[in-house]
């Protein structure tokens, strides 16, 4: 359930209040092996373990126009999750329940000035980003008839502060500049081994583009761009089997680094005419400690480098007024890079995607959707050596049938309405054999919407 309120106090100042709260209980049913997943893919290993989650989010938002001076903008927001899993079917011999509870708090103000240099277009976008979060993870496990209570805290503030100016170089190029420099810092404590820690990183990261306009719609744009990705609270926790007794504990990632990469791309959007437009993008991008699960160490680690290079196309068409058909390719060349595996594909990246999709204006308010998605074989999940074949790829078939009516909108549709049987991921465990999560045969959906 959710909602949101918008409050214009005068001409100059607006102010907002949303949020939202989401329940769910649901099973982990686990992977299978590939003789279980192709005689009985409704089967499990795992019939009793389980998972819980309560979600809740608040935000208030305030909008200042200072008119020649510019604008203010500002959200402060509070959201909390609270998630269970019981890891019960294991073995007879283990089991394990954690319990974690994330509170975050957020405050992100900025400073908008659109205001021209000369007879040039300029907008300038200042602000900062503050959040602060603490997780908590109890944890029960049973290991040969004891039992272990263990908990876990990891509190995690971030800072961040950006800059990015827009500038009309000549009438139709637009230069646009930006940066970020962000610190984190991290504070952990656990339980059971009396460990206390703390760790601090900061990363920048920055873009500089350039983009041609041409025509109605039409433009050329190259842009090259720094990225970084902070671990989130999560994996910086691993379980571990310390001997002598071998028994299941939480322990600190300490080993976790930022991810960082850099961005090359460049490319075309083009509007032929009323009724057709185009567009092709190349990509070229290169992460350094990119974030990955190992099943053999059962925690996240770094990998020293991976590169993927590929290119997008698309078209969209509009032969009638009722109906707008469209497609896109992707091709990507996922390498691992700077170590034992260099050279081999990334696990998990498929090389070739297609979509294609329709809309059908009926009329009275009705709108119809289908699409088609194409998804080319990929590695398995942790199959670094790339020594495993590879999972089959698979297609399917999705179509939605909206209706709106002033502020009324509601909207039935089914997916995979061909039954396609196939498996979007697939891993290889700790002992490298091959297992997969069987994706949902055809299902149904809907919703209602109002706004008023």
């Amino acid at each position: 359930v959710g909602g949101k309120i918008l409050y214009d106090l005068n001409d100059a100042i607006h102010l907002s209040i949303n949020g939202n709260f989401h329940r769910d209980a649901f099973g982990l049913p686990g992977a299978l092996p590939r003789l279980l997943y192709k005689n009985d893919r409704r089967t499990t290993l795992n019939p009793n373990d389980k998972a819980e989650t309560e979600d809740g989010f608040l935000a208030f938002g305030a909008r200042w126009n200072l008119k020649e001076l510019g604008r203010l903008e500002a959200d402060l927001s509070y959201r909390h999750r609270e998630v269970t899993n019981s890891f019960l079917s294991s073995l007879p011999i283990f089991s394990f329940k954690d319990r974690r509870n994330l509170s975050t708090r957020g405050f992100t103000p900025k400073y908008i000035l659109e205001k021209p240099i000369g007879e040039r277009y300029n907008k300038i976008t200042f602000g900062l980003d503050y959040y602060h979060s603490d997780s908590n993870v109890d944890s029960e496990s049973f290991f040969f008839g004891s039992t272990t209570f263990d908990g876990i805290e990891v509190s995690k503030k971030s800072f961040g502060l950006y800059l990015l100016d827009e500038f009309s170089i000549l009438e139709n190029l637009l230069l646009s500049i930006g940066g970020r420099w962000e610190w984190a810092t991290y504070r952990v404590s656990q339980d059971l081994s009396g460990v206390r820690d703390r760790k601090r990183e900061s990363e920048p990261a920055w873009s500089v583009g350039l983009n041609y306009l041409f025509g109605k719609g039409s433009s050329v744009f190259l842009s090259v761009k720094r990225s970084f990705r902070f671990p989130v609270s999560d994996e910086f926790i691993q379980f571990v089997f310390p001997p002598p007794t071998f028994q299941p504990t939480i322990q600190i990632n300490s080993a976790m680094k930022p991810q960082t990469g850099y961005h090359y791309e460049a490319g075309i959007r083009h509007v032929l005419n009323d009724w057709i437009e185009g567009n092709l993008t190349l990509f070229w991008m290169d992460l350094r400690d990119e974030i990955f699960f190992n099943p053999l160490t059962f925690s996240n680690e770094n990998h020293p480098k991976t590169r993927r290079q590929g290119f997008e196309v698309g078209l969209k068409t509009r032969p009638f007024l009722w109906l707008d058909v469209w497609g896109n390719y992707g091709y990507v060349r996922p390498t691992l890079r700077g170590d034992g595996f260099s050279g081999k594909d990334i696990p998990g990246v498929p090389r070739h995607k297609v979509s294609i999709g329709t809309d059908i204006h009926v009329g009275r308010g009705f709108l119809l959707n289908a699409r088609a998605n194409v998804v080319a074989p990929r590695r398995f999940i942790s199959d670094w050596g790339n020594q495993v074949g590879r999972l089959n790829g698979y297609y399917n078939i999705d179509a939605k049938l909206s209706y709106t009516w002033k502020g009324l909108k509601a909207f039935v549709g089914v997916n995979n309405i061909t039954n396609q049987k196939y498996a979007e991921y697939g891993v290889l465990n700790f002992a490298g054999l091959p297992f997969y999560y069987p994706s949902p045969e055809r299902n149904f959906f809907g919703g209602i919407s109002y706004n008023f």
